[in-house]
């Protein structure tokens, strides 16, 4: 998977967990700040990417997760 194809995907799935359109978030965009993101947001999108990239992301590392850009970094370094 590209990185371009992990960044559409988060991307979709944020927009879907907040209920807007993807094309407003970028990958600088501030989760809480730009977003609107909260704790509980975070937590469950972090489930949701797990089921959907197949990848385990410990509650350590979705504290980490400032920007989208964090998201993708973190999901290309553990998809093989």
């Amino acid at each position: 998977m590209t990185r371009t194809e992990i960044l559409q995907k988060v991307k979709k799935l944020v927009a879907g967990q907040v209920c807007c359109e993807d094309r407003v978030i970028e990958e600088e965009s501030i989760l809480k700040d730009d977003i609107g993101l909260d704790s509980l947001d975070t937590l469950e999108l972090g489930m949701i990417f797990e089921e959907e990239f197949h990848v385990d992301i410990s509650e350590e590392e979705l504290a980490k997760f400032k920007t989208i850009k964090d998201i993708v970094d973190y999901i290309e370094k553990v998809v093989k």
